[in-house]
């Protein structure tokens, strides 16, 4: 058994298939067969077994896999942290983000990261909380920035900002010929609310729950843009990010309203899996982050 083996088991055990993993590593696939057949005499195990067109992990692959997978994962901790012994001149950080902060907090932020350090590689994965918190777990990102504090046990959340949430209706809605909108006004109109695993869905199903009332949840999307277009066409109302509506009211694409008896606020969280050892270059990328939003205008909770 020697490194190399581990390597190519470990990257046909992630993708389940010998044609990707040969992509992968730029070897022949019979290259690839020939390794883990050298791997598995080596053991005295088999590590995989094929059904129909299919290769599953046996027990023992199971187990081993688990092991190659610390052992990979520690070595790229470990060329990565060697690379920014020469001063954060070079680097990668994978950072995840849920779609509020990805796509309307942390552009600004990154921008000025680069200006900075020009030489550091961010790749950023933007989906909804639920998504960046199974790949922070994983592994398959460093940093996640998600919109509520993480409840997951591997997890260390670390919140650094507030985010409000507003109404938004369609310029022509009955209701903003109303002073006040009511929790009664709200109770009955019709929503178009983010997909569930979304924490901008959950902050609102929360604060709804917590007043008793239901949501009559007209629509779905992934997209908050998408949701903004929906109810600009008067397809229902929602509540979004402050963040995802400050240029809509200006370009009247909707009207945006505080709901002065339903004030709805969730925290911005950093998550990183708590038995990584962040590098200095993610250190650095925290106090970023953390500074950025400290020098922001306070906004109220």
């Amino acid at each position: 058994m020697n490194f190399h083996q581990l390597h190519i088991f470990n990257v046909v055990a992630k993708h389940r298939s010998y044609s990707k993993a040969a992509a992968e590593l730029y070897l022949s696939q019979p290259t690839v067969s020939v390794h883990l057949q050298k791997l598995e005499q080596d053991l005295g195990m088999e590590l995989f077994e094929q059904l129909g067109r299919n290769i599953y992990l046996t027990d023992a692959g199971r187990m081993l896999f688990g092991y190659t997978q610390k052992i990979f994962t520690l070595a790229e901790e470990a060329e990565r942290a060697l690379e920014e012994l020469q001063g954060l001149h070079k680097g990668r950080i994978r950072l995840g983000a849920g779609t509020t902060a990805g796509i309307y907090y942390l552009p600004d932020l990154l921008g000025q990261f680069k200006e900075d350090y020009p030489g550091i590689e961010l790749v950023l994965d933007v989906a909804n909380s639920s998504e960046i918190e199974k790949k922070v777990l994983a592994n398959q990102l460093d940093i996640g920035v998600i919109g509520c504090l993480s409840t997951e046990p591997d997890l260390v959340s670390e919140p650094f900002r507030r985010d409000r949430l507003l109404m938004i209706l369609s310029p022509q809605h009955p209701l903003l010929k109303k002073d006040e909108i009511s929790l009664e006004d709200i109770a009955r109109q019709r929503f178009i609310l983010r997909e569930p695993g979304s924490s901008t869905r959950r902050a609102i199903e929360d604060a709804f729950s917590r007043r008793g009332i239901h949501l009559q949840v007209a629509m779905e999307y992934a997209s908050t843009d998408g949701i903004k277009y929906a109810v600009a066409a008067n397809l229902g109302v929602s509540i979004v990010s402050e963040l995802a509506v400050r240029l809509c009211e200006q370009t009247g694409l909707v009207a945006v309203r505080e709901l002065p008896e339903l004030e709805i606020t969730r925290p911005f969280s950093l998550i990183y899996h708590k038995d990584k050892h962040l590098s200095p270059l993610s250190q650095t990328f925290v106090k970023a982050i953390k500074d950025y939003a400290s020098q922001e205008a306070p906004t109220d909770d």
